[in-house]
């Protein structure tokens, strides 16, 4: 699951969309899926999550972030959403997305359709 500033990082990596930072939403990109129905989908920041899976003898490997796992038994319930609070970014006044996001994806030539 992924905000709009995370959806160009392991979101984005996952196959999943990039998102504007003006969008109160979150992504929710499955990692490596064993099926190609298995897509990205978006939803309102306000939403609660909940995930359930179907029953399984394999193990469940709950990953935090990247950082943390942790071994789920198939009949847990896993229940995420927004944080109640919020942290101010940095924005620089000469600092604009979509170049940014040009640079840093590699892309090059004009732009089509950018908001300004």
């Amino acid at each position: 699951m992924a905000t709009p500033t995370g959806s160009t990082a392991y979101s984005l990596a996952a196959g999943g969309p990039i998102v504007v930072p003006e969008l109160e939403v979150l992504t929710i990109t499955p990692i490596c899926p064993h099926s190609l129905s298995a897509r990205s989908i978006i939803v309102p920041s306000t939403d609660k999550i909940v995930i359930r899976f179907q029953e399984s003898e394999e193990p469940i490997a709950l990953t935090l972030d990247g950082q943390v796992d942790l071994e789920i038994d198939s009949r847990a319930v896993v229940t995420t959403r927004r944080a109640r609070w919020n942290i101010n970014m940095v924005r620089l006044p000469d600092s604009d997305y979509f170049q940014v996001l040009r640079t840093k994806m590699g892309w090059s030539g004009e732009a089509r359709g950018v908001r300004s």
